[in-house]
This record gives C-alpha cells, sequence and structure tokens, in this order.
C-alpha cells in the first residue's frame, strides 16, 4: 500500500495510547482534560495518532469515541489503530469491521500502515507481544492465559458448532497466548520490512507508534506479566534506529533513550489510576514536534 500522507502545516504530531473511553464515560470524566490535554492549541496538531485501546466492545463504542475525538480535532486529521481492549467483545477475523467503523467516522485506520508527515516517516502497527521478556517464554504465556482477562473476552475467530441444534449457530474460539505470539510475528515483521527499506533522501527520521511496549527500559518494575506487555527489541532499534518510539498498553507514563531512539509510553490509562513511580505528565510525552519543511 502507498504510504499515507499526512498533510505538513505546524509539523506537531499528538499520539496517545489507552483512551479506555468506555471508563471515562461511567465515571463522568473527560479523559483529555484530566490530562491536561485540553490546553493544547489543538488547532495547531497536523494529526491525532491514537495508539490501541480506544474502548472496550467497540460495535458498541467506537462510534462514541470518535465524536468525543472531535471535538479536539477533526476526523480528517485523526489516525488510529487497536489494542487489545479493542478486541474485547469482539475478534481477530472481524479487525475489518474496526477499520469500517473509522472509515464511517471520517477517520482513518492505519493497523500496519505507513505515514508521510513532511520529512518523517511513521509505522504504526499493534505489535503485540513475544512473552520472551524475563527469559521463560513458556512460563509467561501460561501466567498470562491464567491472569489476564484478554483470553477471555477476545476471541480469535468464530466458528460454526457442528454439534449445535440451532443451525449456523457461530460460536467464538477464545483468543491464546500462541495466537498473540502469532500476531506480533506478523507485526514484527511488518515492521522489520518497512525500516529496512531504503530511505529516500527526503525522509530523513522515522517514528514508530505501536500499542505494546519495545524495551524494558520503560516497562518500570516488573513481575510474572510484564512480558505479557513489552518485548525487548533492542536489536531492532539497534539495527534500525528509529528516532521515537511511541507506545501505550501498560499505562506507565516512562521514557527513556535507548541507543539513539526516545522511547515514550502515552498512556492515557484508567480515571482511577493515581499514578506509577516515575511517571512523567503525559502532556510532556505526546507531542512530537516536526519542525523539517515539506519537501
Amino acid at each position: 500500500m502507498e504510504p499515507i500522507v499526512i498533510p505538513y502545516v505546524t509539523g506537531r504530531l499528538l499520539v496517545v495510547a489507552d483512551l479506555h473511553m468506555d471508563h471515562y464515560l461511567r465515571s463522568a470524566i473527560d479523559p483529555f482534560s484530566a490530562h491536561g490535554l485540553d490546553q493544547i492549541d489543538w488547532s495547531g496538531i497536523d494529526a491525532l495518532i491514537v495508539a490501541g485501546d480506544l474502548a472496550n466492545n467497540p460495535t458498541q463504542t467506537w462510534p462514541t469515541v470518535f465524536r468525543y475525538l472531535r471535538k479536539y480535532i477533526p476526523s480528517e486529521r485523526t489516525f488510529v489503530f487497536p489494542g487489545n481492549h479493542d478486541f474485547y467483545w469482539h475478534s481477530f477475523d472481524r479487525e475489518g469491521e474496526l477499520r469500517e467503523m473509522t472509515e464511517a467516522a471520517g477517520a482513518t485506520y492505519v493497523q500496519k500502515r505507513v505515514l508521510h508527515h513532511g520529512s518523517t516517516c511513521v509505522l504504526c502497527c499493534t505489535l503485540w507481544t513475544d512473552f520472551a521478556l524475563g527469559g521463560n517464554t513458556r512460563k509467561a504465556m501460561h501466567e498470562a492465559q491464567a491472569l489476564l482477562t484478554d483470553y477471555r473476552l477476545i476471541a480469535s475467530r468464530w466458528s460454526f458448532d457442528p454439534s449445535s441444534t440451532v443451525p449456523g449457530l457461530a460460536r467464538p474460539r477464545a483468543a491464546t497466548p500462541a495466537d498473540i505470539l502469532a500476531l506480533h510475528r506478523d507485526h514484527r515483521e511488518w515492521l522489520d520490512a518497512k525500516l529496512s527499506e531504503p530511505r529516500a533522501s527526503t525522509r530523513r527520521r522515522t517514528v514508530i507508534v505501536t500499542h505494546h511496549g519495545p524495551h524494558p527500559a520503560t516497562a518500570g518494575s516488573q513481575d510474572t506479566l510484564t512480558a505479557a506487555f513489552h518485548s525487548d527489541l533492542s536489536d531492532m532499534i539497534a539495527r534500525h534506529r528509529p528516532d521515537y518510539w511511541f507506545f501505550g498498553h501498560s499505562h506507565r507514563r516512562l521514557a527513556a533513550v535507548v541507543g539513539n531512539t526516545d522511547v515514550r509510553n502515552v498512556s492515557v490509562g484508567y480515571p482511577d489510576e493515581s499514578g506509577f513511580p516515575g511517571d512523567r505528565p503525559l502532556r510532556d510525552l505526546c507531542v512530537f514536534d516536526n519542525p523539517v519543511e515539506r519537501r
């Protein structure tokens, strides 16, 4: 697919993850206001990228999310792709419905898509995880399946049950860590392939936006579930040296420089979270200034 061009006006992009709009609606709280993002000059933002976890149960909630985002920025300047929560009460084989809802709202769906903004190349995908952080992949997969809600509320696909007394009744097949690992490998291969392409002389800067974390330096304190949220892509970062990597998922607004790459967690998170040690203000992390003039 050809890259999607974001018109270059001010050179500013805003990247957030983990909007969890359903939680904020129940709490009657504006998620952007809660983090001071309502004070940003939104007329000076060329595009908003939402890196997953817009809301649970997307068929019911995504239209509400897009209506909310229009309070801040026109839909044609909004770009989204899913996180794990966007598949709650949904399934991987119905991801096309997420694209359809996005397009119906006038926004752009950017799962495994390349964006061009001035002289910057932005690569977007969920990424998922390889469960390898910590060195015991099998144990991490077992812990994730036992403890995470994902494996009870996400379906990998809907299939017909031949034993059902109701003809044509489709039943969901629950997602497994093996499904997640397969998705991670697919997204990782896509990223590696795009990063390996020769950069045109006018594309001097590379930004990666994923939902899951790419490096332990921004994982915070680690436990048995950390590998379900973060991978260690040190080798990819060292080989391709992207300039920035924005992500979310773990709700820990941490940042670190890994090699030459500025890695930032830009999670909005849940309304009742009090924060984690070392968290930085979201407003300080989520705005990307791209001063290079359009070519």
